[in-house]
């Protein structure tokens, strides 16, 4: 009597980390509700994910609650090594008045990033009712 012996292998699929990979990571300010006349700097967190260093531009957008682009400004030459974080505190801005929720929007990029999905990353926001 003849046996045969199967052997099944099993191959797990690991995502390679790519080279370059920049994210945006969260907006800290504006925060859920900012006060109308006062200023403040729009604030976020991007992180390089990469194995290798970054150097990448962000850009700042708020649209207010009636759709019109209010702000845009960008950072240029910004350095990350791989594994860190950093804040990006962009050029202040008086804040308006008006209702409706507003839109704040940072997206970054750098030569080399691949991964694309992780670039933007948007908050929703509006004007403080008054007391």
């Amino acid at each position: 009597m003849r046996r045969t012996l199967l052997l099944v292998a099993a191959v797990a699929v690991v995502p390679a980390v790519a080279a370059v990979d920049v994210s945006a990571d969260s907006i800290l300010r504006p925060e859920e509700y900012e006060t109308p006349s006062w200023r403040f700097a729009p604030t976020a967190l991007v992180r390089c994910l990469g194995t290798d260093s970054a150097v990448l531009t962000a850009w700042f957008t708020m649209v207010n609650g009636n759709e019109s682009i209010v702000y845009r400004d960008s950072l240029t030459s910004v350095s990350l090594a791989p594994g860190r974080d950093t804040l990006l505190v962009f050029a202040q801005y008086l804040m308006g008045a008006g209702g409706g929720y507003w839109i704040a929007r940072c997206s970054v990029a750098a030569p080399g990033d691949k991964r694309t999905a992780n670039d933007t990353v948007t908050k929703r926001f509006q004007p403080a009712p008054h007391a």
